[in-house]
């Protein structure tokens, strides 16, 4: 489900409200697919996901989080 109730499962609008852990797991779920290579793909690289990730957050990640999220990847990459 996508922080804009949209996606499975199909819910009543204002119904329910996505937990705050599954928002923190659908961000790092969604960065792992991204990252990973696969038989059948090459994984994309982490400056080409935020942007992938960026350009849908008002409807599928929830927003706070998701800047969370990259703040602590810059602070992790820049440590490298």
């Amino acid at each position: 489900m996508r922080y804009d109730n949209q996606g499975y499962p199909e819910l009543r609008m204002g119904h329910m409200k996505q937990h705050i852990i599954a928002q923190v797991v659908a961000i790092s779920d969604c960065f792992d697919v991204l990252r990973s290579t696969r038989p059948y793909k090459k994984g994309f690289e982490i400056m080409e996901i935020i942007t992938f990730m960026r350009n849908d957050e008002a409807k599928a990640f929830n927003p706070f989080l998701l800047e969370n999220f990259f703040r602590r990847m810059y602070r992790a990459l820049s440590q490298q």
